[in-house]
């Protein structure tokens, strides 16, 4: 029963069954590789979404402060242009933020988030991929140093001779993502998973289980050291207890 409630929220038959579909595909793209399907991915959502027959009426209806902070960010970056030496690079950074501005945009207008069920399917799926990548890196990183017969490699970094090991940082990430933003995703999970555990909304009912992958992806986000990452998650869980 809880397979066919998920089905309904996604058919093809609706436009906002297409829209969550849209999102969920553009949901897994950010751990793509590939920088044009995960443009592609969401692209699509945000045309599609501009269409939805009550887009201004939910854009209305729930406009929230947190859109502001995504527009005054772009608008932020947009009249850096004025300061900057170099215009045509400017405008290229400022055109990869573009989704800062049009995804919160289109989220709203979608009206996607104003089911709870789909909102938990979304949690849900974001840890599951994150995991699921995670995996996959160690597993590459265990087949190159297997493949190497060490854990590491010798590299010169400006003219010093250092140990790159497979199962940290760049090595860990390089096949899917630069493990800034690698870790910025990971942390995301952790958060997200953690706010399944405490609301009791995960689809894995195991409590012991949902620990484990916790634990799983904090140690996951140290192997990445992504310092502010971590900073970050530390920070915002204290703010949080309190």
């Amino acid at each position: 029963k809880e397979n066919h409630l998920m089905a309904d929220l996604l058919t093809l038959n609706t436009h906002a069954g297409r829209n969550r579909l849209f999102f969920l595909l553009l949901l897994g793209g950010l751990y793509l590789p590939s920088f044009f399907l995960n443009s592609f991915f969401i692209s699509i959502f945000i045309i599609h979404s501009f269409f939805t027959k009550n887009f201004q009426a939910h854009f209305t209806k729930f406009l929230r402060p947190l859109l502001f902070l995504f527009i005054g960010y772009f608008l932020w970056c947009a009249v850096s242009l004025v300061y900057t030496q170099n215009i045509p690079v400017g405008i290229s950074h400022l055109q990869t933020k573009l989704g800062f501005l049009l995804l919160p945009i289109g989220i709203i207008g979608s009206g996607i988030h104003t089911s709870a069920r789909y909102r938990q399917l979304v949690m849900n799926v974001f840890v599951g991929l994150s995991v699921i990548v995670a995996i996959a890196a160690l597993i590459n990183a265990g087949i190159t140093s297997i493949e190497a017969g060490s854990l590491y490699k010798v590299a010169n970094d400006d003219g010093t001779i250092v140990k790159q090991y497979y199962f940290t940082y760049t090595h860990l990430a390089f096949f899917i993502m630069h493990p800034a933003y690698f870790s910025l995703y990971i942390g995301a999970a952790i958060f997200t998973g953690l706010y399944l555990v405490v609301n009791k909304t995960s689809l894995i009912k195991s409590a012991w289980l949902q620990i484990v992958i916790i634990g799983f992806l904090f140690i996951f986000l140290i192997l990445l050291q992504g310092r502010i990452s971590i900073l970050a998650l530390l920070a915002m869980l204290f703010i949080g207890v309190l």
